[in-house]
């Protein structure tokens, strides 16, 4: 069992909130500007889908005028045509918008780790990534294989549940109320599992922003020996704002605004304290 007493959740959102005071205006336009330019590959690509779209099913309408219209021929050709369409951008969208998180999401890290360390945040950290494209965009990259290689293995306890699940369904005919619940809560352990396990490689950026030269597979590997024996506080530091998410939901989105970015300062608290940063250290040590 992973030994989590040593940090304070509580402690790290006081420190986040002290940092933010004063701050909120920049630390959300910071926020809203990482966010509007992580989207903009998938709002250029969906334009041009919409537009597509739209121009056949206004082909199909006009062919709905021929008097040797073939209905179901054509329909079943419309419909391939609009799903490649739609599978097409939506590869490109992954594409592109991968060519840009890593960067970006590197940003917004260095931009909350001046923050919470008072060193002079400004809105241009956002685009500091680029001057460090590859190793950012390769760090990205990994962590996305990464995290769906081994959400594909822990994936398996709830596919297995699901297929209980189903047999069972089909062996009786009906559904219980306790095979139901069975189900979710198999589930949901399995998500929860998976997202403590996934928390890993969640200091990399951290690591690779507190010293530059270390290798891309480096990041990654001491961001892992980081987080031993803290990953279940990691998660729980996340769930502890469950309560800002529904508010901030039942506003409408408009207090996601201020919740992200003290999510975000709250999660650079938490490297800090497990690092034991110091001012003047380059190097981090594990």
């Amino acid at each position: 069992m992973e030994n989590s007493k040593k940090i304070s959740i509580r402690y790290l959102k006081k420190n986040a909130l002290k940092s933010l005071k004063g701050k909120w205006g920049l630390a959300i336009g910071a926020t809203v500007l990482g966010g509007i330019i992580m989207s903009l590959p998938s709002f250029i690509v969906s334009a041009f889908t919409t537009n597509s779209l739209l121009k056949m099913a206004n082909e199909f309408e006009q062919r709905g005028y021929n008097y040797n219209y073939n209905y179901n021929y054509d329909f079943n050709y419309d419909f391939s045509r609009m799903f490649q369409v739609q599978a097409s951008n939506t590869g490109l969208i992954m594409i592109l918008s991968l060519l840009v998180a890593g960067a970006i999401r590197f940003g917004l890290i260095r931009f909350n780790i001046n923050l919470i360390r008072d060193t002079k945040p400004r809105v241009e950290d956002i685009f500091s990534g680029f001057k460090k494209y590859l190793k950012t965009f390769l760090i990205n990259l990994l962590l996305y294989i990464f995290r769906f290689l081994w959400g594909l293995l822990l994936a398996l306890p709830i596919i297995v549940f699901v297929i209980i699940f189903v047999i069972s369904v089909i062996k009786n005919d009906d559904v219980s109320v306790a095979a139901v619940v069975l189900l979710y809560l198999g589930i949901l352990a399995s998500v929860i599992v998976l997202q403590i396990f996934l928390s890993r490689y969640a200091m990399a950026f951290y690591i690779f922003n507190d010293n530059d030269e270390i290798d891309v597979m480096d990041s990654l590997n001491m961001s892992i020996e980081l987080m031993v024996g803290k990953k279940i506080k990691f998660f729980l530091m996340q769930l502890s704002f469950i309560g800002w998410g529904i508010l901030a939901v039942l506003s409408c989105g408009i207090g996601f605004l201020w919740l992200i970015p003290y999510m975000k300062a709250t999660e650079a608290c938490f490297y800090q304290e497990i690092t034991g940063y110091q001012e003047n250290v380059e190097v981090i040590e594990l």
